[in-house]
C-alpha cells in the first residue's frame, strides 16, 4: 500500500500540466447510482436460565443486494476549509436470511431454524464531515477530516420455513421441518457514530484518482419482530444493542466533462460489534461476535456551482 501511494502521488507530480485545478473553489453536487450488497453476522451467547439454559443463537443476512441512489455535496472554501457529506436511500431487492439456535457444546446439535430467502427492505446512509485542505502545485490535494454518520436498514422478512427439533434426545428434527410460514418479520438495524479520516486527490490532465480512509466508532441498536396470525407472531420482539467500530475505504476516478465530472467509484465498509447485548423476554444474551459488512460500486455526476 505504502508503495502503491508513492508511486500514485510521484504519476501526480510529474506529469504534465493538468487541465483543472484538483479542487476549485466551489460547491460540487454529486447525482449517483449505486449497486451494493451488505452482509450481518451475529453470533449470541446461550440464556443461563431455562428453557434455554445452553443455548447458542446465530443471525444472518447473507448477500442482501440494494440499488442505491446518492446525493452528494462538497464545498472547497477561503482558505482550505472543506465541507462532504452525503445521504444515500437504498432499495433491497434480493437476500436471505437465517435464525438457527443449537447446543453450546456441539454447535451441529441443532434445536431449531428459521430461514427467509426473498428478504425486501430499504437502507439510507448519510455522512457529514469537515476538514481542512493542504494542496501541492494544484495536483494533489489531502484532507483530514472528522465526521457523524449513519447507516439504517428496514428489512422485511416474508415467506419462513421453520425447523424446530426436539430439545433432548438425539436432537432429531422431527416438528414442522420446513414448514411454511405465513408471519411475516421485520428488522430494523442502525449503526450511528463519529469517524475521522483522510480524502486525498491526485490529479492529471482531466483525470483524478480519488482514495478515501474513515476510522469509525459506532453505536449500534437493532429489533426484530414478527406479524401474523401463526406462532411467530406469539414471540416476543428481540432488541440489540452495542458499540463497536470499523473502517471504510474508497476507490474512485473522475473524468472532468469541461464543465462537469463523470465519477465511478467503489467503496467497502466493516464494522465489528463489541460488548453487545441481545434481549428476549426480558432476558439477556450477550452478543459474542458481530460483523456487517457492505461493498457499493457506483456511478456518478457532479455538477458545479
Amino acid at each position: 500500500m505504502r508503495l502503491l501511494l508513492v508511486s500514485l502521488f510521484t504519476w501526480a507530480v510529474v506529469v504534465s500540466a493538468p487541465a483543472v485545478a484538483v479542487e476549485a473553489w466551489q460547491y460540487k453536487l454529486d447525482f449517483g447510482y449505486g449497486t451494493r450488497t451488505d452482509n450481518l453476522n451475529l453470533a449470541i451467547d446461550g440464556l443461563l436460565t431455562a428453557p434455554l439454559a445452553g443455548e447458542t443463537t446465530k443471525l444472518t443476512k447473507q448477500d442482501v443486494d440494494i440499488h442505491e441512489l446518492r446525493l452528494g455535496y462538497r464545498f472547497v472554501g477561503d482558505h482550505g476549509w472543506y465541507v462532504k457529506g452525503y445521504y444515500d436511500h437504498g432499495w433491497v431487492y434480493s437476500g436471505q436470511a437465517q435464525h438457527t439456535s443449537a447446543s453450546n457444546a456441539s454447535p451441529s446439535d441443532l434445536w431449531s431454524r428459521l430461514e427467509h430467502g426473498s428478504v425486501r427492505g430499504s437502507t439510507r446512509d448519510s455522512s457529514f464531515a469537515i476538514g481542512h485542505q493542504w494542496r501541492w502545485q494544484e495536483q494533489v490535494a489531502i484532507t483530514p477530516l472528522v465526521g457523524y454518520s449513519r447507516h439504517a436498514q428496514h428489512l422485511r422478512l416474508p415467506n419462513a420455513n421453520q425447523t424446530i427439533c426436539q430439545g433432548a434426545g438425539s436432537q432429531v428434527c422431527m416438528l414442522n421441518q420446513g414448514q411454511s410460514v405465513d408471519d411475516i418479520g421485520h428488522w430494523q438495524s442502525q449503526f450511528s457514530g463519529p469517524w475521522i479520516g483522510l480524502d486525498a486527490r491526485l490529479h492529471s490532465g482531466k483525470l483524478t484518482l480519488l482514495l478515501e480512509w474513515e476510522q469509525h466508532l459506532a453505536h449500534y441498536n437493532a429489533s426484530l419482530d414478527w406479524q401474523g396470525s401463526q406462532e411467530l407472531s406469539n414471540i416476543d420482539p428481540i432488541t440489540q444493542s452495542g458499540d463497536g467500530s470499523g473502517e471504510r475505504f474508497g476507490i474512485g476516478i473522475s473524468y472532468w466533462l469541461s464543465d462537469s465530472y463523470l465519477n465511478l467509484h467503489y467503496n467497502t465498509m466493516h464494522m465489528k460489534i463489541k460488548n453487545g447485548q441481545h434481549s428476549i423476554s426480558n432476558q439477556a444474551q450477550n452478543i459474542v461476535e458481530g460483523n456487517w459488512r457492505s461493498q457499493v460500486f457506483s456511478i456518478s455526476y457532479t455538477s458545479l456551482f
